[in-house]
């Protein structure tokens, strides 16, 4: 190969010299490149300088959790039993309060109000079957007794008519013989005056007399023993009346022992009517009304029955995550559960808004544990406080449980306060960018930033390195 067209060849040796040549120099040069440039930027690591600003602002410790969102479920049921006619919504589905969930089937209705129907026919006739009865067992034992009582009254007003007439009669016949009587005398007693010659008439009267008397006393005799019967008469009456007083008393017990149990029946009766009666009014007014709707906006979260199912009184029928009351479900390590409780506020943090906090309390706390291996968690409930903004349920959230917070106080870095003897300095910077070294007090800290109480102020600039 030629290098020239003109003049010699250079030897290989003259080559050879030349290339160690430009070796060495090249060597050269990237050696004093590098050490220029290793010099140069340690003189800008050592002139690096880093500024924190004296800020005012909160400091929070706390521990720490994580979870995701969850919304405060409400149930959806009806009263009574139904079968479910129709569905409206899907699981997952973004719901407003007034929005139709399920229906009721019509032919259920329609089915269980005939059969309540024949049912209250049924309970109606018991009723009056009871009552009936009730009425025939007063009326015939009133009837009975009534006829008992004024059989013996009838009895005895009888007798005593009979004897009450004869009485009188005998009183009659009395009366009327001491008339006789007393006429006879008078003329005795006026004959004897007069003298002996009327002493055949006189014997005459005497005998009249003695015949009177001997009626008078008959009649006595037989008015003595009337009234002895009538007596007699009037103390049986009593007795009687005292016996039936004490039958009557009796019967009244039985009777009322056999009347509340008719009453029962009739209370029983009315009660199974009453009964029928409001199931009837119950799927009436369903008839009015068979649709569910949302009472709360929110997302379905559970559909729990399908068309044509029969689903029991106060089952839950579909199940909605009430948007406005969203919760977070956080697991918690077992060093920190001991320094949580209900009631302690929370800041949080969710995943879809990480520039922003929202704020919580501790509603409920599980202690019981969950082991995964060597670890060991437990988990609390913390309400959120009511935001504008879209919250999902699932969405993941970190939150810190407060343990102590200071708030509206000058604060500083901790990277920004060095320690010398027991004392913390920092680095002030002037404003014509020279630094003193400023003795300062502090105050509560969370291990990345320390409340300020002495030797600096809200917007003093401090400096680290130089």
């Amino acid at each position: 190969m030629k290098m020239f067209k003109k003049g010699k060849m250079l030897s290989k040796k003259t080559i050879s010299i030349i290339l160690a040549g430009l070796v060495i120099v090249a060597g050269t040069i990237y050696v004093g490149v590098n050490s220029y440039k290793e010099k140069n930027e340690a003189n800008q690591f050592e002139t690096r300088e880093r500024e924190y600003k004296v800020t005012r602002g909160n400091i929070t410790a706390g521990v720490k959790g994580n979870g995701s969102l969850k919304f405060e479920g409400v149930k959806h049921n009806f009263d009574e039993e139904v079968i479910i006619g129709e569905v409206f919504v899907k699981d997952g589905q973004n719901v407003i309060k007034g929005d139709k969930l399920v229906s009721i089937s019509e032919k259920y209705l329609d089915e269980k109000l005939e059969e309540l129907n024949k049912d209250l026919n049924t309970a109606q006739l018991a009723l009056e079957q009871a009552e009936g009865s009730k009425r025939s067992t007063v009326l015939s034992n009133d009837k009975a007794w009534n006829e008992k009582v004024q059989g013996t009254k009838s009895q005895y007003e009888s007798q005593k008519r009979g004897l009450v007439d004869n009485i009188n009669n005998l009183n009659d016949r009395l009366a009327n013989v001491n008339t006789q009587l007393e006429e006879v005398r008078k003329q005795i007693d006026e004959l004897s005056a007069k003298g002996e010659e009327n002493n055949l008439q006189i014997e005459e009267l005497k005998v009249k007399e003695s015949a009177l008397l001997s009626e008078q006393s008959s009649i006595q005799g037989e008015l003595d023993s009337a009234n002895k019967r009538l007596s007699n008469l009037e103390a049986d009456r009593q007795k009687q009346l005292e016996s039936e007083s004490n039958e009557y008393t009796a019967n009244s017990e039985i009777n009322n022992i056999n009347i509340n149990g008719l009453d029962g029946a009739i209370a029983s009766a009315q009660e199974e009517v009453n009964k029928v009666q409001e199931e009837i009014n119950k799927i009436n007014k369903l008839k009015e009304s068979p649709i569910l709707y949302a009472n709360t906006d929110g997302i379905v979260s559970a559909i729990n029955a399908k068309v044509g199912d029969k689903i029991s009184a106060g089952v839950s029928i579909v199940d909605i995550g009430e948007s406005a009351k969203v919760t977070a479900e956080l697991t918690i390590s077992q060093n920190d559960i001991v320094n949580i409780e209900v009631g302690q506020e929370v800041t949080l943090e969710v995943s879809t808004y990480q520039d922003e906090k929202f704020k919580g309390k501790v509603t409920y706390l599980n202690l019981k544990s969950n082991s995964q291996g060597n670890s060991t968690t437990y988990s609390a409930t913390v309400e959120l406080e009511p935001t504008d903004y879209k919250l999902l349920e699932g969405m993941t959230v970190s939150a810190q449980f407060i343990i102590k917070e200071v708030k509206d106080v000058i604060m500083l870095s901790n990277k920004a306060i060095v320690l010398k003897d027991g004392k913390q300095f920092v680095k002030l910077k002037n404003e014509d960018g020279s630094t003193t070294e400023v003795e300062i007090q502090t105050g509560f800290s969370d291990g990345k930033n320390t409340e300020i109480t002495g030797g600096l102020n809200e917007g003093d600039t401090v400096v680290i390195g130089g």
